[in-house]
C-alpha cells in the first residue's frame, strides 16, 4: 500500500495529472485503518472518488460466470420445472422465521440449477460466521472470490450426474475444509475413523458425516435453525427425493452422532460440537443429578410458574370461600406440612407406580385428588435434567481458564437458560394435553389452558368432597355464627327478614350436633354453658345444664333451696328436659318429676313400650308406632358407621335338646 502511494505520485507527475488510478480491495479499507492506525490516511487522501462494492448480489456474478447455460439446456430445465414445480415446492421447505429464497419460476430454476436460491445468502453467512468465530485460517475471504470458488467446485463435483440432481449444502464443506482450523475439521476427520458412524469404512459420502458437515456449516449462522425439518431440506440431493424417507435417515444419523458426543440436542435444535465443547460436555455429563431433584424442580416450575394458584376460589358469593389443596408431583409432595382435604397430583412419565386406567380412577376417587396424567413424552424431564447438570458444572467452576473455555462457558450459561425455557414450553404443552382424573372418572374439561383445565377439575372435586356447599344461601363468617348463637338461649333461630328457614342447612346442623352428642363430643360454636352433675356435685345447682338420675332429681325438687330458702327447682326452671331410657321408670312414682316441670320433654329410647300400663307413645301424646324422629339400625351401621352389625351365635345345651324329668 505504501508503494501504491509512490506509484500514484510518480504517475501523476509524468502524465501531468491526466492519469486514472483505480484500486480495488477485498476488504473494507476503513477496517484496515482502524487496525493499523493512520498509516493509510495519505493514501486515502489521494483518491477523491470512493465507490463501495457490495457482495450482496454475488448470485448475479455466479449465474453469469459459472451457471450460464445454452439455450437448449435452459429450455430443458424450464420444462422440467413446469412438470415438477409442486413436488419441488413441497420438497424444500424451512420452518423458521428467517426468509429463505426458493425457486420463483421456471426461468429462475433454469438460471440457478443445480443450486437452490437460498444457498447464495446462506453460504455468505456461513463464511462470515466461520471467520468471526475463528474457525478458519486467515486466507478465507468472504467476497465474490470465495463464493465463486465454492460454487464452482461444488458444481464440478456433480457435472456428470443426471438432470434432476441438486447440490446439497454439505457439498460446500469439501471446498472449505482446507481453510478450517483443526478443532473443527479434526472432528469430522475422526468421524470417518469411527466404526459406529462409518461402519463400512468409506472414504467419502457417508450420510451421517454429511449431516455432521451440514451442522458445522450452520453452527454459528443465525438465519437458520438446525432443526430436523431444516436439516432435511439442506440434505436434499435430487428433486425426486422422498422427503419423509430422507427425514427418517436424518433422524437416525443424528441419534448416532449424539451417542458419539459429536452433536448435542438443545430442545429441537441440534448443535455441532468442537473438540473443546466435547470436553466440556463430557464434564457436564458426569454431573450426577438424582431423579427426586429433577421432580422437585419440575414441581417448582408447575406450582410457582405455570399453575401458581394455591387455593381454589368457589365461584359463588363473590369468591368468599377458598379451598387450599395439597400439591404433589408423582409421589413427592411439593412442600412439607400439607394436610388439606383435597389435592392436585401431577403424574410424569417417570412415575414408577401403576398408571392403568382402573388404578388411576381408584386413586382419584379414594385420595380426593385431581390426577393430572401427563403424556408419555419425557422431553421436558430431559431438558430439566440437562439444565441441572449444566448448573452443577458452572457452580463448580473447575475448568481451565483458557479463553476458548471461557467462551464455551458463557455459551453454556445461554444454553442453560434455553434448556429451562424448553422444559417450561414442553411441560406446558404436556399439561394442556394431559388426561385428568377426578372423582373416580376421566374429566371431560372444556378449557384449553393449563390453569383453566385444572381449576375446572378442582371445582368438580370440591363439589363432591364439600357436597353440601349448595345448602349455603347466605354466607356467614365465624364471628357472625358465634354472635348468633350467643345472642339468646332460645331453642330456635329465627331469620331476621322473616324468610323461610334453610331446611337442608338446618337439618344438617341438627344431624351434626346429634352425632356429636351420641359420641360424647362437644360441638364447636355452641355457647359455653355451666354444667352440674347432681349425683356428684352439690356446688353449682344453678348451672344452665344439669345431669341427674331419677331419685336424685326427685329428692332435689323437695330439698334443694337457694340462699334465700326458696326452692331451687321451680316448675319453670328448665326449658328442655331430655329423658334417657324413656320406655321404663317414667310410668310410676318418677312420673311425678315430669308432671312437676313445665318444659319441653324429649324422650330417648331404643325400645318404646306399648303395654297398657307402660305405653311410651301415650306418655308423650303421640300416635302409636310413629316417633318424632327415628335413627334406624341400617343408618347407624352401614351409613354413619357408629355401630357394628350384630351376629347370632346358636348354643345348644342338654336342657334345650333333651329336657328334664321331674
Amino acid at each position: 500500500m505504501l508503494n501504491l502511494q509512490t506509484v500514484t505520485e510518480e504517475l501523476g507527475k509524468e502524465c501531468m495529472g491526466k492519469a486514472w488510478v483505480i484500486v480495488t480491495s477485498q476488504q473494507d479499507i476503513d477496517s484496515i485503518t482502524k487496525v493499523k492506525g493512520n498509516d493509510f490516511s495519505k493514501i486515502q487522501g489521494r483518491f477523491d472518488t470512493r465507490l463501495s462494492l457490495s457482495s450482496a448480489n454475488v448470485d448475479a456474478v455466479i449465474k453469469k460466470r459459472i451457471l450460464e447455460k445454452t439455450d437448449a439446456a435452459a429450455q430443458s430445465l424450464r420444462l422440467l420445472y413446469e412438470q415438477k414445480a409442486t413436488i419441488i415446492k413441497n420438497l424444500i421447505v424451512f420452518n423458521d422465521t428467517a426468509e429463505k429464497k426458493l425457486y420463483a419460476s421456471e426461468t429462475d430454476f433454469a438460471e440457478v440449477y443445480p443450486f437452490v436460491p437460498y444457498q447464495f445468502n446462506l453460504l455468505s453467512s456461513v463464511l462470515t460466521s466461520i471467520r468471526t468465530h475463528g474457525a478458519s485460517g486467515k486466507h478465507l475471504s468472504g467476497g465474490e472470490r470465495s463464493m465463486l470458488a465454492l460454487f464452482k467446485e461444488s458444481a464440478v463435483n456433480i457435472m456428470n450426474e443426471e438432470t434432476g440432481v441438486i447440490v446439497p449444502f454439505h457439498r460446500f464443506y469439501d471446498a472449505l475444509e482446507n481453510f478450517l482450523d483443526h478443532s473443527h475439521s479434526g472432528v469430522i476427520i475422526r468421524a470417518y475413523d469411527n466404526s459406529y458412524i462409518n461402519p463400512e469404512k468409506k472414504d467419502k459420502d457417508v450420510f451421517a458425516i454429511n449431516v455432521l458437515k451440514t451442522l458445522f456449516m450452520i453452527k454459528y449462522v443465525l438465519e437458520i435453525e438446525a432443526n430436523i425439518d431444516n436439516i432435511t431440506s439442506l440434505m436434499i440431493e435430487n428433486i425426486d427425493d422422498d422427503r419423509i424417507e430422507l427425514k427418517g435417515r436424518v433422524e437416525e444419523a443424528l441419534k448416532v452422532l449424539m451417542r458419539q458426543m459429536l452433536v448435542q440436542k438443545n430442545g429441537s435444535i441440534y448443535v455441532f460440537l468442537t473438540d473443546e465443547e466435547q470436553e466440556v460436555n463430557n464434564e457436564i455429563e458426569k454431573e450426577n443429578v438424582e431423579t427426586p431433584v429433577i421432580i422437585n424442580k419440575v414441581a417448582e416450575m408447575i406450582f410457582e410458574d405455570i399453575f401458581p394458584g394455591k387455593k381454589y376460589i368457589y365461584p359463588t358469593f363473590n369468591g368468599r370461600y377458598a379451598f387450599s389443596f395439597n400439591q404433589s408431583v408423582d409421589d413427592r409432595p411439593y412442600k412439607a406440612n400439607q394436610s388439606y382435604d383435597i389435592g392436585v397430583r401431577i403424574l410424569t412419565p417417570w412415575y414408577d407406580g401403576s398408571t392403568d386406567d382402573a388404578t388411576l380412577r381408584m386413586m382419584s376417587g379414594q385420595g380426593k385428588e385431581v390426577l393430572v396424567v401427563l403424556p408419555d413424552d419425557a422431553e421436558f424431564l430431559k431438558e430439566m435434567q440437562a439444565y441441572l447438570k449444566i448448573e452443577g458444572f458452572l457452580r463448580k467452576n473447575t475448568s481451565t481458564q483458557l479463553p476458548k473455555y471461557e467462551t464455551i462457558k458463557q455459551a453454556k450459561i445461554v444454553e442453560m437458560q434455553d434448556r429451562n425455557a424448553n422444559a417450561k414450553l414442553y411441560l406446558t404443552e404436556a399439561l394442556k394435553e394431559a388426561t385428568i382424573y377426578v372423582n373416580g372418572d376421566v374429566a371431560r374439561v372444556s378449557g384449553k389452558e393449563v390453569g383453566t383445565r385444572i381449576n375446572e377439575a378442582i371445582g368438580r372435586l370440591v363439589q363432591t368432597v364439600y357436597h353440601k356447599l349448595s345448602y349455603i344461601d347466605t354466607p356467614m363468617g365465624e364471628a357472625e355464627i358465634r354472635k348468633l348463637l350467643h345472642t339468646s338461649n332460645q331453642l330456635s333461630l329465627g331469620l331476621e327478614d322473616g324468610t323461610e328457614s334453610n331446611a337442608h342447612a338446618l337439618d344438617d346442623v341438627q344431624g351434626f350436633i346429634s352425632l356429636n352428642t351420641r359420641n360424647h363430643m362437644k360441638t364447636k360454636y355452641l355457647p359455653d354453658q355451666s354444667l352440674c352433675n347432681l349425683c356428684s356435685s352439690k356446688d353449682d345447682k344453678a348451672a344452665r345444664i344439669v345431669f341427674s338420675t331419677y331419685p336424685t332429681m326427685l329428692n332435689a325438687i323437695d330439698n334443694a333451696k337457694t340462699k334465700d330458702g326458696v326452692p331451687l327447682f321451680s316448675p319453670a326452671h328448665f326449658d328442655l328436659i331430655i329423658v334417657d331410657e324413656s320406655h321404663r321408670s317414667i310410668f310410676k312414682k318418677y312420673r311425678a318429676i315430669f308432671d312437676y316441670f313445665d318444659a319441653v320433654l324429649v324422650g330417648l329410647t331404643a325400645t318404646p313400650k306399648t303395654d297398657v300400663d307402660r305405653n311410651t307413645y301415650d306418655f308423650f301424646e303421640m300416635e302409636h308406632g310413629i316417633p318424632t324422629y327415628a335413627y334406624d339400625y341400617d343408618t347407624a351401621v352401614y351409613t354413619d358407621h357408629v355401630l357394628v352389625p350384630y351376629y347370632n351365635y346358636e348354643v345348644k345345651t342338654k336342657f334345650t335338646e333333651e329336657g328334664t324329668c321331674v
